[in-house]
């Protein structure tokens, strides 16, 4: 029986992940060119330089953004010479994004309430996945989607943390969060929040100050 109810998860859980896929990249050719212009140029030319490409005259027209989408693009200007197969690119890595946003509010929901039903659990992330503005986002280079993925990523990496603040995963931990300040500047509310939540739980005795301290020092050297 036990055999038979995995099975029976991963299942369901893949299909879902297939229809989040096929959903997102629905109107895959219908883009090719950058249109929010000053959002997306800043993370295309972040892309552009880091991949060796001379950028520096639409950088220097376009307010600073973030680099740590732009490393996830910057493999598509190694990959690829066409700037639209490389817009396509974008549109993938968002999509595969919303999958992993998925998968980790699944591991999140089942952590926290381990007594759902397998379908309902995974219908639940599924809503929470495929939404109207999430899929609007996959078809932009905009860190949106990451932002999405890397937000839910913190939160199940947070119940992995509670359950065993080992070494391993302190640093895990402080490397998650202090990337999605890389991701998008407004970001540093969810890293003051989440120093906050550490210094908290210790106070309360929930994890230990050593284990805390190597959180908050992997966050500040991040």
């Amino acid at each position: 029986m036990k055999v038979r109810n995995i099975s029976r998860e991963k299942i369901v859980i893949v299909i879902e992940c297939i229809i989040i896929v096929c959903l997102s990249l629905v109107s895959f050719d219908k883009i090719g060119f950058p249109s929010v212009i000053n959002d997306e140029f800043g993370y295309l030319g972040n892309a552009a330089y880091f991949a060796g490409y001379g950028w520096e005259s639409v950088l220097s027209d376009v307010p600073y953004y973030s680099y740590g989408y732009s490393i996830f693009l910057t493999p598509l200007y190694w990959l690829f010479d066409s700037g639209i197969t490389v817009y396509y690119g974008a549109s993938i890595i968002n999509s595969f994004s919303l999958v992993g946003a998925f998968l980790s509010l699944n591991y999140i929901l089942k952590e926290l309430f381990p007594d759902i039903e397998v379908v309902l659990r995974s219908s639940i992330c599924f809503m929470a996945t495929v939404n109207m503005y999430t899929f609007i986002m996959v078809g932009y280079a905009l860190a949106e989607c990451f932002l999405f993925f890397s937000m839910c990523l913190i939160i199940a990496s947070f119940l992995v943390f509670l359950k065993n603040p080992s070494l391993l995963n302190s640093v895990i931990l402080g490397g998650l969060i202090s990337f999605i300040h890389l991701l998008h500047q407004r970001a540093l509310a969810v890293v003051v929040a989440s120093i906050m939540l550490i210094m908290f739980m210790t106070f309360v005795k929930k994890i230990s100050k050593k284990s805390a301290f190597i959180v908050v020092i992997t966050i500040v050297l991040g």
